[in-house]
């Protein structure tokens, strides 16, 4: 098991997004075998025209932030103010808790997200994952289960890099 004590980035392209999200289902059931800590994962796709789209999947967003934020609100507001608490706490929640998603970013970060699904060819999808300990072996094993795989970016140690060199297909090669 390869260890390290900041988090790294292993990207992994696919030819389509439901590859890359069975291979998000695989590292999670690493990460439940303690073969692998998952910090943050992104599910990165570009359509056949182009468009980007980034699907996060640890990081409070700012709409769930301001949902979260409106209930807590409105359920907060109507114990303290009746009514008229309820619809105040409610907006100022919702907006405390937009502003939160915003500015908590914790795992990947939006701005690289959005450059690395830049990067895939259209009609093709991504993971990104930010991990620390990786059993390169496990690892090796279930990306074997995509043989289309590329990979894309990666700055994990020289153990777990060589073997994501090894098993997935340089990135320019493209069928």
């Amino acid at each position: 098991m390869t260890t390290q004590s900041a988090p790294s980035l292993m990207v992994i392209g696919f030819d389509r997004p439901d590859e890359a999200a069975g291979f998000l289902a695989a590292a999670v059931r690493m990460q439940r075998h303690a073969r692998l800590r998952m910090h943050d994962a992104v599910i990165l796709e570009r359509d056949a025209a182009g468009r980007p789209k980034v699907r996060q999947t640890q990081d409070v967003t700012p709409g769930r932030g301001a949902l979260g934020g409106a209930l807590w609100g409105l359920l907060i507001g109507y114990l303290l103010g009746g009514p008229a608490g309820s619809l105040a706490g409610g907006l100022l929640a919702a907006l405390g808790g937009a502003l939160l998603g915003r500015l908590l970013d914790t795992g990947i970060k939006r701005g690289k997200a959005r450059a690395l699904c830049g990067d895939l060819p259209p009609g093709t999808a991504a993971l990104a994952v930010q991990l620390t300990h990786v059993a390169t072996d496990t690892l090796a094993r279930e990306l074997a289960r995509f043989p289309n795989a590329w990979l894309v970016e990666t700055d994990l140690p020289d153990p777990a890099a060589t073997t994501l060199r090894t098993v997935l297909r340089p990135a320019g090669e493209r069928h």
